[in-house]
């Protein structure tokens, strides 16, 4: 059943089988469209879809769609009423714009806002928890769990899951076009010559990082928004006097050179403007290769799982660059090379847009930066490129009569690593302090990495110029 009018569009729609519900498809230039499943009895439902249309097709005769439009709900709720005696669709879509209307009215005390891009803006919503706040996306499930709560503690039942549906799409909309701009951050934020570190703790706290020093704080009135992405796990808060040798003893780095270079990597993995430094980890069966990276993730950005196997497609690589701060890739055999390409743009920054639906010409746009931890027994990413990006440390076998269980190994690690987290805080002081005065006779490859991590070398344990 479909209404079909050749306009500068044509638009199409069938029944949902929901009461007031139609499948609506809207045809531009005969080979561009945009389809959706709306509550089209709904005048704000048709609002919200009217939008989304106009901003897929700039131009469009807005009028006429809405008549078109209107049109259609006039016909689903006569065939609602034709097929059902006992059914009002007129008063079910009243319900339905009511709860809407009630859904985005609980919002109102909530702070909205947008990320930057025109094309790639999302709509986020900071939420008061205790004494500090969340950022949550607008449509996320959490969110749309919280409007649910908020709803029923006001009015003693559950919403209609469109409802919920349309409320959420108008406080994205107006998240997207009525309110500021801020950017959102995940583990590491730079904001005025000063470094955040999201401890992800159930406090909200943060530790602050400046050229003056180092102290944590609550998130609640900071200049940057932390999300905190699933699988982010808790940063141990950091204590003064670690000592990041102590570190190195338990990490299986017996060679000098190798402590500097995992140090270094540490350090540059928490500067919040990169380009970041590959750490490639090689080493026999029993040199604790994985331990040593799950480690070094550990101190940086916690997250479960801490490694994974390296993403199928470029797609994967920057959704999970997309979900945390550090991306560890665990045993690998050896990388083709359009997987060490995308990880060599995602070291010193690099985006990927793929189709957002088959349905329209929309883009799907990814863009990070991140440090890079990979493993393995050998060559692990051997292209030129990849190893002009990477530090390289290769781990002696553990003897017999040195190994200890993991359960005992984790024990003294967790033991050592508040301090150890405040010894890279002490680095990043110093790396802010000096990085204006660090000269370099002859710039390698990824220079602006190395002159960060030379600008915290005493802090490494290190001499100057070592």
């Amino acid at each position: 059943m479909s209404g079909n009018e050749e306009a500068r569009f044509r638009l199409t729609w069938s029944p949902d089988g929901r009461k007031g519900s139609a499948a609506v498809t809207v045809t531009f230039a005969e080979d561009r469209s945009h389809t959706d499943t709306i509550q089209v009895t709904s005048s704000d439902r048709r609002e919200v879809f009217l939008n989304q249309v106009v901003e897929v097709f700039p131009g469009i005769d807005e009028d006429e769609l809405r008549e078109k439009l209107e049109g259609v709900a006039a016909e689903v709720a006569r065939i609602a009423s034709n097929h059902s005696d006992d059914q009002d669709v007129s008063d079910d879509a009243s319900t339905t714009q009511n709860q809407a209307t009630i859904v985005v009215e609980l919002a109102k005390d909530l702070e909205l806002f947008h990320t930057p891009g025109a094309g790639s803006a999302d709509s986020y919503v900071m939420i008061p928890v205790n004494d500090h706040d969340v950022v949550l996306g607008v449509k996320s499930s959490e969110f749309e769990q919280h409007l649910i709560r908020r709803f029923y503690l006001q009015h003693g039942k559950v919403p209609g899951a469109q409802a919920v549906k349309d409320g959420v799409a108008m406080l994205a909309a107006k998240a997207r076009f009525d309110c500021d701009e801020r950017e959102v951050h995940i583990r590491i934020a730079g904001h005025d010559g000063v470094i955040y570190w999201d401890l992800a703790n159930e406090k909200g706290e943060v530790v602050r990082i400046s050229k003056d020093g180092w102290r944590v704080v609550p998130s609640r009135g900071l200049p940057v928004r932390f999300l905190r992405k699933p699988g982010m796990l808790e940063l141990s808060v950091p204590v003064e006097g670690g000592s990041l040798g102590e570190f190195g003893e338990l990490a299986n780095l017996e060679n000098e050179e190798d402590r500097l270079l995992v140090f270094g990597f540490l350090v540059g993995s928490l500067n919040p403007n990169g380009p970041y430094l590959i750490l490639r980890v090689e080493g026999e069966h029993g040199s604790g290769k994985s331990t040593v990276c799950k480690m070094v993730r550990a101190l940086v950005d916690p997250a479960k799982p801490p490694l994974r196997s390296v993403p199928r497609s470029d797609r994967d690589l920057m959704i999970a660059a997309s979900n945390a701060w550090v991306c560890g890739f665990d045993n690998i055999s050896g990388l083709k090379q359009g997987m060490s390409d995308a990880l060599c743009s995602l070291a010193t920054g690099g985006g990927y847009a793929t189709r957002a639906l088959y349905a329209n010409d929309e883009e799907m746009r990814f863009d990070a930066t991140r440090p890079i931890l990979v493993n393995g027994i050998d060559n692990v990413g051997d292209k030129p490129d990849f190893l002009d990006r990477s530090v390289t440390v290769v781990l002696p076998t553990i003897p017999p009569e040195k190994r200890e269980s993991e359960a005992n190994l984790w024990t003294r690690f967790d033991k050592l690593r508040p301090g150890l987290v405040g010894a890279l805080c002490d680095a990043l002081v110093q790396a802010l302090s000096n990085q204006e005065s660090v000269k370099l006779q002859g710039l390698p490859r990824m220079a602006d990495a190395v002159l960060w991590v030379v600008a915290a070398e005493e802090a490494l344990g290190c001499t100057r110029g070592r």
